[in-house]
């Protein structure tokens, strides 16, 4: 869950769309709270509607600065690594005008996303690992995509709107590279 900072309406015009490959951690303050206890106040701080019955384990962009991630105390230790990640990865779509206003759709695209960064050691320790390994597995290829660079951040979202069955993970669209084909064969006077 995330609140949103303000920022411009023209949103296409974002030239950093999928650019952003890094996760800001270094711009963030992780705390431990009780977030049960905080449900109406977390569904003040979004600006987008909520289903009601939503459970918050993680916020991005709150605390006296914006600048802090709080996450559920009660969770395991695995689990609060694994929400770090999904929070960091709110942060990162909003910077670069990523993300959606439709919370449902939003919060499928940035936990697959967290998902393909988390360390498959991490997801194995989660509840569900091995399922959470082999979709980390197909997004990440295995292993040969990497979220941190633009390239593999690119290849990943293609793979996520395979597993939702859209076509487009960004507000932004997609960038003209991830549209291009490589061509199978072989150039005109090439080796």
């Amino acid at each position: 869950m995330s609140r949103r900072p303000a920022r411009g309406k023209d949103r296409m015009a974002d030239r950093y769309c999928l650019s952003r490959a890094r996760l800001p951690a270094h711009l963030y303050t992780v705390r431990e709270k009780y977030l049960k206890r905080f449900r109406a106040l977390a569904r003040q701080l979004t600006d987008v509607p909520v289903p009601p019955g939503t459970e918050f384990e993680g916020l991005v962009n709150v605390g006296e600065g914006e600048d802090e991630i709080w996450v559920e105390k009660g969770l395991s230790e695995a689990e609060k690594r694994f929400v770090i990640i999904h929070e960091l990865v709110h942060a990162r779509r909003q910077q670069a005008g990523e993300d959606f206003d439709d919370y449902t759709r939003e919060e499928a695209i940035v936990e697959l996303e967290a998902i393909a960064r988390a360390p498959r050691m991490l997801l194995r320790d989660m509840p569900s690992g091995l399922a959470l390994v082999a979709l980390h597995d197909f997004l990440t290829g295995p292993g040969r995509l990497a979220a941190n660079t633009a390239k593999g951040l690119i290849a990943i979202h293609l793979r996520i709107c395979q597993v939702l069955g859209v076509t487009s993970t960004l507000a932004c669209g997609m960038p003209p590279e991830a549209h291009r084909r490589r061509s199978t064969r072989p150039r005109a006077g090439g080796a």
